[in-house]
């Protein structure tokens, strides 16, 4: 499980905006405003972002592989988002996608 942030990132800052482009493995290929990323299961990731991002709108889309993607934040810890792909058939699956957070508080 990743850590929140501290404090000091953790308040809310007004409209910001996060991009990431993910690969499967769970690597940052390209964005800005994403703190990190694990692939924690079979097409189960979790993003860390330098503020709350629980009143924020997450969208997402699979980059060049037929499936679907959604992502939705942990009640647990409201700086992260977790995104699940999946194959066309519906099952579980690690695959590249990308994401935009839009905050407008």
């Amino acid at each position: 499980m990743l850590a929140a942030p501290s404090a000091a990132f953790a308040v809310n800052t007004g409209g910001a905006e996060f991009t990431a482009v993910i690969a499967a493995s769970g690597k940052i290929k390209g964005g800005s405003g994403v703190g990190s990323v694990i692939r924690v299961a079979t097409g189960v990731y979790q993003m860390t972002f330098p503020r709350f991002v629980d009143t924020c709108a997450a969208f997402v889309s699979l980059n060049d592989a037929p499936g679907f993607v959604f992502a939705s934040t942990l009640t647990e810890n409201t700086a992260l988002i977790q995104a699940k792909t999946f194959d066309a058939k519906g099952k579980p699956k690690s695959l590249a996608f990308s994401v935009l957070i839009k905050c407008q508080d």
